[in-house]
């Protein structure tokens, strides 16, 4: 289920779907920021996100991706990252901290990054 054809007739395949932002946020926070979030179940879509005392319901979210050290080094940090569209078409880049278990019982949210 392929064919071969010239590089210089190849078309890109690989565009980014209109709406959706690019691998990485055009504006990374100096720290991370402490947020909150509500889930529709444990583990479960996330509903609400609440930055600086402000509550921001989520239209879409894409994630997670896993972002952990090199395991041959021993202990490292682990994040789950999302890509989250706030219900004012704002896209935020928010990660998870799991502590010891797979469940978002010990999680512990943050604001990482935000698209421009």
């Amino acid at each position: 289920a392929f064919t071969f054809s010239p590089v210089h007739e190849a078309r890109s395949t690989r565009g980014v779907p209109q709406g959706i932002p690019f691998d990485r946020p055009t504006r990374m926070l100096a720290a991370p920021v402490p947020i909150a979030v509500s889930l529709l179940a444990p583990d479960g879509p996330l509903v609400t996100l609440r930055i600086d005392n402000t509550y921001r319901a989520v239209r879409c979210c894409i994630g997670p991706e896993r972002i952990a050290g090199e395991w041959w080094r021993g202990t490292s940090t682990q994040r789950d990252y999302f890509k989250v569209c706030a219900d004012d078409g704002r896209w935020f880049w928010i990660f998870r901290t799991l502590s010891g278990h797979d469940t978002n019982d010990g999680a512990h949210w943050f604001l990482h990054g935000e698209w421009a």
